[in-house]
């Protein structure tokens, strides 16, 4: 990378979504074998094989295969399922500001990443392009710099 861009890079971990109402919302610390015998609302693995596949995983790992018993084309999705009753949802950090009717919850038991995102732009260009999407982006995760 040469000097004159800039990059911002954020690594992001594994929250369990949950319709508010769940039996683990009580639970201060939620582990992936907890998750055992939960409905999975997944993203479809033909939208993103990377992040489906992460997720099996990270179950897999846990000793269990997620009983996905719906899947959906897009996180927004996911998370209104979720938010519906249907079952439960791992997420990336960052689309816990899709909805705020859902309770987020950190996930203990594994090492797997979500996501790394990264963006890298040329320092001092304000297009208003570069701007806009750099605006996006801080509104989708306001920890962004």
């Amino acid at each position: 990378m040469s000097d004159d861009s800039d990059v911002e890079c954020r690594f992001e971990s594994y929250l369990v979504g949950l319709p508010i109402h769940h039996n683990l919302v009580s639970k201060t610390r939620i582990f992936v074998s907890d998750l055992g015998n939960e409905p999975f609302v997944a993203p479809l693995r033909e939208v993103g094989s990377f992040y489906y596949d992460s997720m099996v995983k990270v179950c897999m790992d846990a000793g269990f295969s997620p009983k996905n018993i719906q899947t959906a084309k897009d996180m927004q999705t996911v998370l209104a399922l979720v938010s519906s009753g249907l079952g439960i949802a791992l997420i990336n950090e960052s689309a816990k500001y899709i909805r705020n009717d859902i309770v987020y919850k950190p996930l203990f038991g594994t090492l797997q990443q979500a996501y790394q995102m990264s963006f890298a732009w040329k320092k001092g260009n304000n297009s208003p392009i570069v701007n806009n999407f750099l605006k996006v982006v801080k509104q989708l995760d306001p920890t962004l710099n």
